[in-house]
Parts: C-alpha cells; structure tokens; sequence
C-alpha cells in the first residue's frame, strides 16, 4: 500500500469520520471503499482524438424563408439604431401594426 495524504473540507472530514465510527472501521477504509465505489462507477475512458467528432444537435431547421429572415435582420439593425418612444409597443417599430395601417399609406 501506499500512503498519502489528502485535504479534506471540514464538514466532509466530520461526517466521513462519523461515518467510519458508526460502522466501526478506519478512515482509511471508508476513503479506500469510496475510492472503489467511484471508480467502478465511472471506469477509464480511452480517448482516441482521430474518433472525436464535434458535437451537433438538431435544431428543427429554419421555421422562416430566408427570404424573410434579410427583412427581419435589416429591420432589427434598424430598430436597435433609431431611438423609439416608450409607447411604441411594437417589437419592431419599422413594421406597421396591422396590414390596414401598411394599406393606408398607399
């Protein structure tokens, strides 16, 4: 065996020690045991970079035309450089309310 030492958060060390007494063994033993229990737990993962992939996800796509998305991004940019009233309750001023105000400025 091999000893070591280890630094241990107070309230860790006091119940690991409450621990090993109500079970009448040494704190060696309940760290060694732990030890055990983790490593079987989670066992050595052999990494192999040439296997590695970048992570992806699917997103469900673009639910927007392209199309619309230009029209949004420029009126985004636009909203964000003009100042607007606090009454405004548009989420973009640049468009109109409803389609009988964008009528009305015909």
């Amino acid at each position: 065996m091999i000893r070591t030492q280890v630094q241990l958060p107070n309230d860790l060390y006091d119940r690991a020690k409450a621990f090993s007494r109500e079970r009448e063994m040494s704190l060696a033993e309940v760290v060694r045991r732990g030890l055990e229990l983790l490593l079987d737990r989670y066992p050595a993962v052999t990494l192999d970079p040439d296997d590695w992939v970048f992570p992806t996800f699917d997103g469900g796509g673009i639910k927007v035309p392209l199309e619309d998305l230009v029209y949004y991004s420029r009126d985004e940019e636009a909203y964000r450089s003009f100042p607007h009233g606090p009454d405004d309750d548009r989420p973009y001023p640049g468009l109109p309310r409803d389609a009988d105000e964008d009528s009305s400025r015909s």
